[in-house]
């Protein structure tokens, strides 16, 4: 799949769903979304030398890890990504940062798995940021 075309289908698809693709635009592979109280994007890992295994990803920061409740905050992200079923996962950066994201290749992408993808991304997004909080503490949203 050509990744210009995927390129052109995100934005008509953040258009469709009520945001403004020009203005979301990072950069060329990139596009800035919020759902709810949840920030993220949108992201194309180009794989300039064969273009089918390029990929599509959603990710979506949640919050800080509250490091004094380090081990029973992860075994709780554990258990979430239990139950995405595979669909999307918990991450941490290098800055203690957690994210939750999904993606995918971009090979035989259609409009209907664009969709999908940032929406399930983006509702999950929603949700668990505001009941890990309330769980772990107001004190490790991102402002």
């Amino acid at each position: 799949m050509d990744v210009s075309y995927v390129r052109n289908l995100v934005s008509s698809v953040i258009d469709e769903l009520g945001g403004d693709s020009y203005h979301q635009r990072i950069n060329k592979d990139a596009w800035l979304i919020t759902q709810g109280s949840a920030t993220g994007f949108i992201g194309l890992a180009v794989n300039d030398e064969e273009e089918e295994d390029s990929k599509i990803y959603v990710r979506f920061r949640i919050m800080k890890v509250p490091l004094p409740k380090a081990l029973p905050f992860y075994r709780r992200l554990l258990e979430l990504n239990h139950t995405f079923l595979g669909i999307a996962s918990f991450s941490v950066d290098d800055e203690n940062v957690v994210w939750v994201g999904a993606g995918r290749r971009i090979e035989d992408l259609d409009r209907g798995e664009v969709v999908s993808l940032i929406m399930f991304t983006a509702i999950f997004a929603d949700h668990h940021d505001d009941l890990l909080l309330d769980e772990f503490g107001r004190q490790y949203a991102i402002q």
